[in-house]
């Protein structure tokens, strides 16, 4: 189940794993885990080194757990 997950967030760019941010909505980011691959929280990322994008929130602790 985990391959078809990873296959659909390549495609959709982080996507498939909207369950996460469903759970934790604060956040932009939809792949909690390292093997949870986000291009659109990448893209983002990228966006506020360049000061183009900004208060980003990450996932608390607890929400790991």
């Amino acid at each position: 189940m985990m391959i078809y997950n990873l296959l659909l967030a390549l495609i959709t760019l982080g996507e498939g794993w909207h369950n996460n941010h469903r759970y934790y909505p604060a956040s932009e980011r939809q792949g909690f885990y390292r093997w949870e691959i986000d291009i659109t929280h990448y893209i983002l990322k990228l966006l506020s080194w360049l000061g183009i994008g900004w208060d980003l929130k990450t996932p608390p602790e607890k929400i790991y757990d």
